[in-house]
């Protein structure tokens, strides 16, 4: 993978956001709980693959971040890796730290908006992976957490809601579950990521797929008057408001975010060539 520096970023940076291909046959954690087709196209496209240091920033910021705790921490395990083998596959994980008394804690550097809406699924899934590792490994866990850094709180905005968090840095309880159900989950994914390249499709959700949405428009204003899910609500609202024909009810089309505008593999997707909007002809 080439990394390219667009915006003439300083040459440490752009040295501290290369990355390794993965080629000894293991998964990691993060990757099995992704997308099997998105970790294929990059394992195939590996040479041809080009990303800009300015993308990565955020993630450079995580890592740094994780560089502290190294220092900072007194606990026995800090980014510890362990790998192990369940149904004949190979598993890595590499935790941030295994603190006493048997909790996995997560470092993230996330928004405001990250929290303020729940932890995505997918936190929940990664430190269960984690969880079912260690306690393979012979290890009791008893307690799962994140511990986020809120890289855009403002103390303005502290001061204009009620509900916005104290301070840049909260900490989250992680639902632990069951080995068994960490077990299941796992093989799951593993069997999702043996499927031959064909089966391997994304989901909407691992294409971070925005539905529709109705909007109700007026002549010669450039706003909407309202947003709605279903037209059947936005029907509803024009019913109920007796709004006149100068108003009209619009699809605004939905897409995948992630297809469109974060996928690093997407001009190698079979799946994403034959649903992508279509570029209009130019005429020479």
């Amino acid at each position: 993978m080439r990394i390219t520096n667009k915006y003439g970023l300083p040459e440490a940076i752009v040295n501290a956001v290369q990355q390794r291909k993965a080629s000894d046959g293991r998964i990691s954690v993060t990757s099995l709980i992704d997308s099997p087709q998105i970790r294929q196209l990059v394992l195939d496209h590996w040479d041809e693959l080009e990303d800009d240091a300015s993308d990565r920033l955020w993630a450079l910021m995580g890592n740094l971040f994780h560089d502290f705790l190294k220092t900072n921490s007194n606990n026995s395990f800090v980014e510890e890796e362990l790998i192990s083998n369940v149904n004949g596959q190979l598993i890595s994980c590499r935790t941030d730290i295994m603190e006493d008394g048997g909790i996995i804690s997560d470092w993230k550097v996330v928004s405001v908006w990250h929290l303020k809406f729940g932890l995505k699924a997918n936190v929940e899934k990664q430190l269960n992976c984690y969880a079912y590792i260690w306690r393979k490994s012979s290890f009791d866990v008893t307690k799962l957490q994140a511990h986020l850094l809120l890289r855009d709180w403002t103390l303005n905005e502290k001061l204009r809601y009620n509900d916005y968090p104290p301070i840049p840095f909260q900490t989250v309880e992680v639902p632990l579950w069951t080995k068994e159900e960490q077990y299941n989950y796992i093989t799951r994914r593993i069997a999702f990521h043996t499927l031959p390249p064909a089966d391997k499709t994304c989901t909407d959700e691992e294409r971070w797929r925005k539905p529709n949405k109705l909007a109700i428009m007026k002549e010669g204003r450039k706003t909407a008057v309202r947003v709605f899910d279903s037209v059947k609500e936005a029907e509803k609202h024009m019913d109920e408001n007796k709004l006149d024909n100068k108003h009209s009810i619009v699809v605004r089309p939905g897409g995948y975010t992630r297809c469109e505008n974060y996928c690093i593999v997407s001009k190698f997707c079979p799946q994403w060539a034959k649903e992508k909007p279509k570029e209009p002809l130019t005429e020479e």
